[in-house]
């Protein structure tokens, strides 16, 4: 599975729904034709015992890929796996292990291949180099973790309704299955879920789907992938309608059926993908709900301690609630003090700074108007390096990529060598910046990976946000010119709120000048979508938060000082917008002419910034054209602040146009679920729908 930050074309195609899923009532009542070795969609992988690197075996192509999928190796590394035992394999190959809570010898030894043929969720368990099942510590025991951005569903909405596909025909013995899931989490939770007929209004869509079903994650028959859900708010919840689904599985003994019984537990597979659902990415806690793998035969429906915590971090305790209660801080409820939402990585707040504001070009001391220096500009002394040399300070540009989701997160010690890892970082990086991609630190490219930037990833699980936007080529109902993207799973501000507030954390102290740059920001945005931005009071009850910053300020995304990363936003509904109060922000730079206020000024363009990161506050990623809002990288003293086609085409695919708006049209249809499918309409290229699981989901926010 692919997702962060996530990642715009309308596309045409529509799920395609089974309407003969195979159901079970009880034990007793499966065919004596499924008492069977539990052949599973991996089982070739039993072949595969006793490899290790160096060597060179038929079928090491297809572990590779199913690494791939489950986030395990970089997208783009390589979209034609070998046989080869290389590198890259046994890098995956170890964090898996580790995961898994298995020795980490790097090699396909007996309990890893047991463990890689289980059946499983397909949601991935890294996202973008980032584990998904360990990531949620924030105390020494936890081992739950969240989707990217840590989306869940708003406050104001803790009564959540779900809908069946209709095609699929579910009958009421089927659909109390799920009514008991929810119930299991309704239970630990503030959260009410309620039944309805329709499908298109429901906050959450469950349907059965066979092989490939349009959403360019296909189901690969029995015992495989066996179900993959949306983070909040998309609400989205398919199932592999070729599993042999057992309804009643209550009179189990010892949580198995049978060692060998080739069927799958219905509820125990509902109670997990509603985890994801809520917001909870994989745990490595095997006895918990959100472990990603589940065996045939067995049956897990009860919530443990990991659970409970997990979710309730993220939305409270139900107040009728008697079991462990976690003594964390719900996300949800924000301080004045700061505002950041509990990031899954730790338990500290930020700590608002002051900022450097200057009212206009005029106002800006001699002493700014030196050369460009940039927290990157140390990467000026590897000109020239290439792969197979080992240079002092390549580590450093390692790291770089590898915040910017350009390596995957398998090593945390980066060494000095040009190696196979960082040519193939370097090129992507390169096409991402229509560079020459010639894997080397050329001039170009030195120039263009020392300019300050957002702190959003342009890689998130192996997938460009920059270029994903791309339709197929050829294809005659998309557009060829876009490049926009999205956060992984496509998250929006819900359909029914398109009056969102803001305000400002309180601490900053900052005057009217430098509000009024927020406005003309978001007014920018307006004008193009049915959205309206309105200032409030209370920063606690505002959909967006704003606040300036500096270093480590306890959100696990430190700042890096002047000229590096200079913001940092949540995708929706989060709404968490972070600035670098160690810049120096320059408020009105309207009167600069030719985009610049000097080649060599050492300040930065609030508004550039602000119109920027509030695309993202709506759900846009990256984007590969150099003029467009929503580019990476903002060079010192330029100014960027008119939204390009590109920009208005992505953001008007989430929310559709302004009806008073008179500029170019895409023709695109906004993401809307259909009862006869349910698939928004999806922006990345290779998603032919609303699905984007990975669990985990996105957006990161990633700085070095």
């Amino acid at each position: 599975m692919r997702i962060h930050q996530f990642i715009a074309i309308a596309f045409v195609l529509t799920l395609s729904p089974t309407t003969s899923a195979h159901f079970f009532p009880n034990i007793s009542s499966i065919p004596s034709s499924l008492l069977k070795p539990n052949a599973t969609a991996w089982t070739s992988f039993q072949k595969l015992l006793g490899c290790q690197p160096g060597q060179k075996v038929d079928g090491i192509a297809k572990i590779k890929k199913y690494f791939q999928h489950f986030g395990y190796i970089n997208t783009f590394t390589t979209s034609n796996f070998t046989d080869e035992f290389d590198d890259t394999l046994e890098s995956a190959l170890k964090t898996y292990q580790r995961n898994f809570n298995l020795n980490a010898t790097g090699v396909l030894d007996t309990p890893t291949i047991q463990h890689l043929i289980k059946p499983r969720c397909g949601n991935a368990d890294v996202v973008n180099g980032t584990s998904t099942m360990n990531a949620g510590k924030p105390h020494s025991v936890a081992h739950y973790s969240f989707f990217p951005g840590r989306p869940k569903w708003p406050e104001s909405k803790t009564d959540l309704t779900y809908a069946f596909l209709p095609a699929n025909n579910l009958t009421v013995d089927i659909k109390s299955v799920f009514s008991r899931a929810f119930d299991r989490w309704s239970e630990v939770t503030p959260l009410s879920f309620t039944e309805i007929a329709s499908f298109q209004s429901a906050d959450i869509k469950i349907g059965f789907f066979t092989g490939d079903h349009n959403d360019g994650e296909p189901f690969d028959g029995p015992m495989g992938t066996l179900a993959h859900a949306f983070s909040p708010p998309a609400g989205h919840f398919h199932l592999d309608g070729e599993e042999n689904w057992v309804v009643d599985g209550v009179p189990v003994n010892d949580g198995n059926f049978f060692s060998i019984l080739s069927a799958v537990d219905l509820e125990s597979v509902a109670v997990h993908e509603i985890g994801h659902l809520l917001g909870l990415g994989h745990s490595s806690v095997e006895d918990s709900i959100m472990y990603p793998s589940l065996e045939a035969g067995i049956r897990r429906v009860e919530l443990v301690d990991d659970d409970v915590k997990g979710v309730q971090e993220l939305y409270g305790s139900n107040p009728n609630y008697t079991g462990t209660n976690t003594t964390l801080t719900p996300s949800g409820q924000d301080n004045d003090t700061n505002g950041a939402p509990i990031r899954s990585s730790l338990c500290g707040v930020p700590f608002p700074s002051s900022a450097h504001f200057f009212p206009n070009i005029s106002s800006i001391p001699p002493n700014l108007l030196k050369p460009n220096a940039t927290a990157w500009d140390a990467f000026n002394k590897l000109l020239g390096c290439h792969s197979g040399q080992t240079v002092d300070g390549l580590a450093k540009i390692k790291k770089y990529f590898h915040y910017f989701g350009y390596i995957n997160n398998s090593s945390s010690n980066f060494t000095d060598d040009f190696d196979d890892t960082l040519e193939s970082a370097l090129k992507t990086y390169q096409l991402n910046f229509n560079l020459n991609t010639t894997g080397v630190l050329d001039a170009p490219t030195i120039q263009h990976l020392i300019k300050p930037r957002c702190g959003n990833a342009d890689v998130v699980n192996g997938t460009s946000t920059m270029n994903s936007g791309k339709p197929p080529a050829g294809s005659p109902t998309m557009h060829t010119v876009a490049h926009y993207s999205f956060f992984p799973g496509r998250p929006r501000w819900p359909a029914n709120k398109r009056d969102l507030t803001y305000a400002f954390v309180p601490q900053n102290g900052l005057t009217d000048d430098i509000k009024i740059v927020f406005t003309r920001a978001f007014d920018r945005w307006s004008e193009v979508t049915p959205l309206t931005f309105t200032e409030i009071a209370s920063y606690q009850s505002a959909d967006i938060k704003i606040g300036f910053f500096s270093g480590d300020h306890n959100d696990g995304e430190p700042f890096d000082g002047p000229m590096g990363t200079l913001a940092h936003a949540f995708s929706p509904p989060a709404g968490h917008f972070h600035l670098d109060s160690e810049e120096n922000w320059v408020i009105d730079g309207a009167p600069i002419v030719d985009g610049n206020f000097f080649s060599i000024l050492s300040a930065v363009d609030l508004e550039s910034v602000a119109v920027h990161e509030i695309g993202h506050l709506l759900g846009l990623g990256h984007s590969s054209v150099e003029d467009a809002i929503m580019y990476p990288t903002l060079g010192a003293g330029t100014r960027r602040v008119e939204l390009r086609n590109d920009d208005i085409l992505g953001v008007q695919e989430l929310y559709g146009s302004n009806p008073n708006y008179t500029g170019p049209n895409p023709n695109l249809t906004p993401s809307q679920e259909s009862d006869t499918n349910g698939a928004p309409k999806f922006g990345l290229s290779w998603v032919h729908g609303f699905l984007l699981v990975v669990g985990l989901f996105f957006a990161l926010f990633i700085e070095i």
